[in-house]
C-alpha cells in the first residue's frame, strides 16, 4: 500500500482516541491535504490541553499550509 492509500490512523479501543493517536490522526490528515479536518483535531485537543506543544507546533504548520504567517509564528514560538 503506498502513501496515497494509507488509512488514516485508527483510534484507541471503545471508540477513545488517546493523544498520540489523535496527533497522528490530524498529521496524516494534514499531509492528505485535509486542513480543515486536521485544524479541528488540533484546535479540539487546545481546548482541553491549552498549551500542548505537539499540537501547537502542528497547527503553527498547518497555519504555514494556509499562508497564514503571523497566525504560524505565534503558534511555533
Amino acid at each position: 500500500m503506498d502513501d496515497k492509500e494509507a488509512a488514516t490512523p485508527e483510534p484507541a479501543a471503545q471508540g477513545e482516541m488517546t493523544l498520540p493517536d489523535a496527533i497522528r490522526a490530524a498529521q496524516h490528515m494534514q499531509r492528505h491535504g485535509d486542513l480543515a479536518r486536521a485544524e479541528a483535531v488540533y484546535q479540539a485537543i487546545l481546548k482541553v490541553l491549552p498549551q500542548q506543544p505537539d499540537a501547537l507546533h502542528f497547527l503553527g504548520l498547518l497555519r504555514l499550509q494556509q499562508n497564514r504567517h503571523d497566525d504560524a509564528l505565534a503558534l511555533i514560538r
